[in-house]
């Protein structure tokens, strides 16, 4: 059975594509803001109060992807400037739900603030309200994500921005774009990115824990014997040496030394 919220969305969204808008007017996004049982505020934030950003975008590579992160001012700055999930949060919406996500965003800033707005308020603890919001954003993903055949239209993008989370939650902006249906595509192999990033075994190649015996090599001696077991086969130093030097005699005098002679050309010279 068809959620009344989604049924509710589904109209909305027909009726504006049925007039050829690509975003939903002041009024629908009243109306569609009301069926995810969130109030529109057009009046200031108080003080103190902790801004966040939630978020649905279609994307080719993931289909639908839901965000969650700061909010406002803080929106706008770069999240390289912070560590991993400590800025924004995502997740494919095929493969979450409101319970893992609320799990993940609890790593950001921005729950962070809002909890500590709740304790100096000594209000209740947002995770209620937000994981029955990400519930319903999750089901609005998966009803209007592109190839769904059923949907009127496909749902691009809708970001709620600022959010503040009280007694119940609040936005002062929010924007929805639509697009037209699509033909419905060879489903994605979706399930298969949670083996990649978490697969069951791991095997390397290449490396052996076995220790291997390494034998000595004999080498065949001048008179045909062989060394024995143990021994190392050495060049005959003396004989190497002097065929790699040759030295330049020198008249014999006082002070004088032989001097290895220049090595280009090994050639014997005498002086």
């Amino acid at each position: 059975m068809q959620n009344p919220s989604v049924s509710d969305t589904a109209s909305l969204l027909a009726q504006a594509a049925s007039a050829g808008r690509d975003r939903l007017n002041d009024a629908e996004l009243q109306a569609l803001l009301a069926s995810l049982q969130i109030a529109h505020a057009d009046q200031a934030a108080p003080a103190g109060a902790a801004d966040i950003r939630i978020s649905l975008n279609s994307t080719r590579e993931f289909g639908m992807v839901i965000s969650a992160g700061l909010g406002g001012l803080e929106a706008e700055l770069d999240e390289g400037n912070f560590r991993r999930d400590r800025a924004s949060v995502y997740a494919v919406a095929e493969l979450t739900d409101a319970e893992d996500f609320l799990g993940l965003f609890r790593r950001t800033l921005a729950y962070q603030k809002l909890a500590a707005v709740a304790r100096n308020d000594g209000t209740p603890s947002p995770d209620a309200l937000l994981k029955a919001c990400f519930a319903r954003l999750l089901e609005l993903a998966k009803a209007f994500t592109p190839g769904k055949a059923d949907a009127p239209c496909v749902l691009r993008s809708l970001e709620l921005n600022p959010v503040q989370v009280g007694e119940g939650m609040t936005v002062r902006a929010a924007m929805c774009e639509i697009g037209a249906a699509e033909s419905v595509r060879l489903p994605r192999p979706i399930q298969k990115i949670d083996k990649l990033i978490h697969p069951k075994s791991i095997g390397i190649i290449g490396v052996s824990g076995q220790q291997h015996e390494l034998r000595p090599h004999h080498p065949a001696q001048p008179d045909g014997q062989r060394l024995s077991e143990g021994a190392v086969a050495r060049p005959q130093a003396g004989r190497n040496r002097d065929r790699r030097r040759e030295v330049c005699r020198r008249p014999q005098g006082a002070g004088q030394e032989t001097r290895p002679p220049h090595r280009r050309g090994r050639r014997q010279c005498s002086l």
